[in-house]
């Protein structure tokens, strides 16, 4: 609850401001004075995070004791009161330090409860760090993103020119959160210790649009095991109270000489939430990512374009398809440059079917690309779009029966289903459904099935504290030697 003290020699004033704010939510009156002197002396004893002062008083009036009261609370949030408009005492106010400045004629309600929550707001941002360290993280983060820093010696160079902030003297960390631009990330309104008992410092750096930057420090603990165990509980707790699409974690430094490594590592980390599912956090240690090159979509390219030309729409959509297994497997570094590949892609196509015919839908639709946070949304762009060219449905390019046996699968995969149980789902002969999947699938339904559990296993890893036996078990192994085998070879295969 914040504490609003009032100081005014109109009584009816003092009435109302202490009536709106005893209908406010998270603000009490925790005394009020009709004079300065009284209210000083108020002020020794009774709490107060804001202060709503009267300029013009009998006595000692609020210009000549604002400078004073300040020095006596200088966490104290000041709003200054008058019946005068005249410029000349708004310049003086703010001089002395008040941080807001109302005509009492036009002071409303709701401006009062905007008024008190924007100073709440203030106070919260000042207690979690100074400000300067504030805006000194949030300038190198931005020049670091944007190039201007290139290196560990220009972050040096850097650093000459601005204030060194006050904390990350040791376990720095910070974690890139990919969000909705119109959810805002901060760090919680509450105690750190709330979060962690060792988490020192958070700070939320918002660097463009849908991306911000959460720095956190650590106390020293006794090993680096316990840095990391503890490392891992905060971002869990991170992960289940932020709004975000995905978040890629540094590792863990002792200095702020290596903040530049730590930001691009956390976005290094963040572009695998790409190739993921919705709320992945990944580390950078995990984070597996290969230069696109253009070698490796110039096949693709060709194909696409001497289908086009044949009318060839089928070996087209099985192209692209294609596409996208390679990318999926091969998880190319900057999702951005990905996005591009597959956007000239889709124009080739477009301007070898329609020639200059096309309408402004088709490049609409190529521009909503540069939108897609996960590649398989780019997937289901780029399907929508060959189906606008051609208008046809290319999403039913399996038979019903492997339509449906895909759909059993990617809802029971977690259970001990056999190729047996598969086809007495879709009633077929087992023999003929596993010659049919593999012929339209082009994989085995076991390699198929055991993919989607290791998928499942590398997720649950990654966001959950479960143990490796207990993964295995969810996934319905009662071997654990085999499970840890295959998973192993798994992962080297998505190197």
């Amino acid at each position: 609850m914040t504490n609003v003290f009032i100081i005014d020699d109109e009584i009816q004033v003092r009435k109302w401001l202490a009536f709106c704010i005893g209908h406010m939510k998270n603000f009490q009156v925790s005394g009020e004075s009709a004079n300065i002197r009284d209210g000083l002396a108020q002020l020794c004893t009774v709490p107060a995070d804001i202060l709503i002062l009267d300029i013009m008083m009998p006595g000692i009036n609020g210009l000549d004791a604002i400078e004073k009261i300040k020095s006596q609370n200088p966490g104290l949030s000041v709003i200054m009161l008058t019946n005068y408009a005249e410029f000349e005492y708004v310049q003086k106010a703010v001089h002395f330090g008040a941080e807001e400045y109302f005509l009492k004629s036009e002071l409303t309600e709701e401006d009062l409860a905007a008024c008190l929550e924007r100073l709440t707001a203030k106070k919260t941002s000042r207690s979690t760090a100074p400000d300067y360290d504030l805006l000194t993280l949030q300038n190198l983060s931005v020049q670091i993103l944007n190039h201007t820093i290139s290196g560990k010696e220009s972050f040096g160079e850097a650093l000459k020119s601005c204030p060194p902030p006050h904390a990350f003297s040791h376990n720095l960390t910070v974690l890139a959160v990919r969000h909705d631009v119109s959810v805002p990330v901060s760090v919680p309104e509450r105690n750190l210790p709330d979060i962690s008992p060792y988490l020192s410092t958070a700070l939320a750096l918002p660097c463009s649009p849908g991306l911000t930057l959460l720095v956190l420090e650590m106390n020293k603990l006794r090993s680096s095991l316990s840095v990391i165990n503890e490392l891992a509980s905060i971002v869990s707790w991170f992960s289940v109270h932020l709004d975000f699409h995905y978040i890629g974690i540094s590792n863990i430094y002792y200095g702020f000489s290596d903040f530049y490594s730590a930001v691009t590592e956390a976005i290094l980390a963040l572009q695998y939430g790409f190739y993921k599912r919705p709320r992945s956090v990944t580390y950078v240690w995990d984070a597996k990512l290969q230069k696109l090159n253009d070698a490796d979509i110039s096949s693709y390219r060709k194909d696409i374009l001497k289908q086009a030309r044949l009318g060839d729409w089928d070996g087209i959509h099985r192209t692209l398809s294609s596409l996208f297994t390679f990318l999926k497997e091969s998880r190319p570094l900057n999702p951005a440059d990905v996005i591009r590949s597959v956007q000239q892609l889709s124009f080739l196509l477009l301007s070898a079917q329609l020639a200059e015919s096309y309408s402004g839908e088709f490049l609409d639709s190529l521009n909503q690309f540069s939108e897609c946070l996960y590649l398989d949304t780019l997937c289901e762009k780029t399907e929508e779009l060959l189906r606008k060219i051609t208008g046809q449905n290319f999403s039913r390019s399996y038979s019903q029966p492997i339509l449906d046996a895909l759909a059993f699968t990617d809802e029971h995969f977690t259970e001990n289903i056999s190729l047996q149980d598969l086809a007495i789902q879709v009633h077929m002969n087992a023999d003929y459904l596993g010659k049919l999947f593999k012929k339209e699938t082009g994989r085995s339904f076991h390699s198929y099935l055991t993919e989607k559990k290791m998928e499942y296993a590398d997720y649950l890893l990654r966001t959950t504290n479960l143990k490796k036996y207990e993964i295995a078990d969810k996934l319905g192994y009662t071997n654990f030697s085999y499970f840890s085998r295959i998973f192993s070879a798994y992962k080297s295969h998505i190197k």
